[in-house]
């Protein structure tokens, strides 16, 4: 294949991806991220059956 070509992966949900690059690539490496970020703030959640409220929200 191609020499010297770097890729890093982040995964939420590491099944089924995770599973596809270690059963066919060679030389990979896992690293497990063990904390939270510094300055992480906690997510925002809110349920609205408005769409434009919704849009509003997002953008």
């Amino acid at each position: 294949m191609y020499k010297n070509i770097h890729s890093i992966s982040m995964l939420a949900t590491p099944i089924p991806k995770s599973l596809d690059l270690i059963s066919h690539c060679k030389n990979i490496e896992i690293y497990y991220i063990l904390e939270l970020p510094k300055g992480r703030q906690k997510a925002k959640t809110e349920v609205t059956t408005d769409t434009e409220e919704a849009y509003a929200h997002i953008i």
